[in-house]
């Protein structure tokens, strides 16, 4: 009686694992914090997981009309009028990846923002990651 209460317990619970396995992958995929986040330096620290995704495409929020003097790796875009900055950064590895901005004129603590988004190399599914 207890070997079969068992085995359906066994036999229940497989299929839950494997519901679920997708949505463990999707949290590592990348998370970030920034490491400096107001002054004339902007320095963010992605963690990019394993399996790492192909690419995935940064947007940071500055205030509107901040200058940005430099950026590395370089950026894709950049829209003084919005404030929004870009990248598509391919060649992931896991590890940490530091993405740097050296700015005319320095910022407030809590003035900028980030997101993250790119496709989970586990299940295929694009994946955003908000970074306050």
């Amino acid at each position: 009686m207890y070997v079969q209460r068992f085995l359906m317990i066994m036999w229940l619970s497989v299929p839950l694992f494997f519901l679920f396995l997708p949505l463990a992958h999707a949290r590592g995929v990348v998370t970030g914090k920034y490491l400096q986040n107001s002054g004339r330096e902007i320095v963010l620290e992605l963690t990019i997981g394993k399996p790492a995704p192909a690419s995935l495409i940064l947007k940071q929020q500055l205030p509107v009309g901040t200058r940005i003097t430099h950026a590395a790796p370089p950026l894709k875009k950049y829209t003084p009028a919005s404030g929004m900055v870009s990248w598509l950064i391919s060649g992931l590895r896991p590890g940490r990846l530091i993405i740097r901005m050296q700015l005319e004129k320095s910022l407030q603590p809590g003035s900028v923002s980030a997101e993250v988004r790119c496709k989970n190399p586990a299940t295929g599914n694009y994946v955003t990651t908000r970074i306050p």
